[in-house]
């Protein structure tokens, strides 16, 4: 029996890895653009967000938008810094383990 949350998760997924995906050109691409531009545009997904730090530092409007990148991160977030080599291959910007003011950095 499939978990249809799971698989619900899943497909939305597929919607970020798509836009990052520099080689797929669709048109939809221009409304994540619009959302993100002040955020990082791509450079938002790569990063390690916790969920909560989502929620209460990023302002996104769009209900689509909001409902993946919660997704994203609960997919993706890492709490632990395993070794130095781990914690230097961890983007600077939009990680929930590197903060100024108690607040995830971004540029």
């Amino acid at each position: 029996m499939i978990d249809i949350e799971s698989f619900n998760k899943g497909l939305k997924t597929t919607w970020i890895k798509k836009y990052i995906d520099a080689n797929n050109h669709g048109k939809w691409k221009l409304l994540f653009d619009l959302e993100l531009r002040n955020y990082g545009g791509r450079a938002f997904f790569s990063g390690n967000l916790r969920k909560s730090d989502l929620l209460k530092y990023f302002k996104l409007s769009y209900p689509f938008i909001v409902e993946i990148s919660n997704i994203w991160s609960e997919i993706t977030f890492e709490n632990n810094v395993k070794c130095t080599d781990h914690f230097r291959s961890l983007n600077l910007w939009h990680n929930s383990l590197l903060r100024i003011n108690n607040k995830p950095i971004f540029y």
